[in-house]
């Protein structure tokens, strides 16, 4: 098996699925301040 791995710049049409993905990964952190997603929005505004 050999998989082809595709690596791309992120769009605006990304920022859902990142913002979903980035929740979910650190949503249960105890040290989380839940601010992960509005930077990640942020970053791709810029």
């Amino acid at each position: 098996m050999d998989p082809k791995i595709v690596i791309r710049n992120e769009t605006r049409n990304d920022v859902c699925a990142i913002t979903e993905v980035t929740i979910a990964a650190f949503n249960t952190l105890e040290i989380s301040n839940h601010t992960s997603s509005t930077s990640s929005q942020k970053w791709m505004a810029e």
